[in-house]
């Protein structure tokens, strides 16, 4: 499974990199690619109609925005409850206490720096802001 999954990383990481190469190639050029590239992203990215909260299909710009104006002001104005403990008491623990102890322990410098190292070069916010987060989170801890 883990083989797999690695084999997928490795074909998704392929593709990645030749698209943007055809990208850097042809995408800076008054080309067909280029148009049809830009074509074919502004049609997927289009929101052509949004269900409105009767269930409805709403297919009209205003009433578009109208719904997602109202599903925001309802998600960040919505006051949050006291939670339920007795539903807590139905959830099966996964982390034991040693686990736990783990978690909570001081992490070291060699730590943070392995994992910051491990992000890889196609997740990293670019070669200065890198850098600079990485000096900046060391620098923090000492090192």
């Amino acid at each position: 499974m883990v083989r797999l999954e690695l084999m997928l990383e490795q074909d998704e990481i392929h593709w990645f990199q030749r698209a943007r190469a055809n990208w850097i190639k042809q995408g800076n050029r008054n080309t067909s690619f280029f148009h049809n590239f830009a074509t074919k992203r502004r049609k997927k990215n289009t929101i052509k109609g949004l269900v409105d909260h009767n269930g409805m299909m709403q297919e009209d710009r205003e009433v578009m925005c109208n719904i997602v104006q109202d599903y925001f002001e309802n998600l960040f104005t919505s006051e949050v409850g006291e939670p339920d403990l007795g539903v807590l008491l139905d959830v099966q623990r996964n982390v034991t206490p040693d686990m736990n102890a783990g978690l909570m322990a001081q992490f070291s410098y060699e730590e943070v720096k392995k994992a910051l190292f491990q992000i890889g070069d196609l997740k990293a916010p670019g070669p200065d802001g890198m850098h600079s987060l990485l000096q900046e989170i060391l620098g923090a801890l000492g090192g």
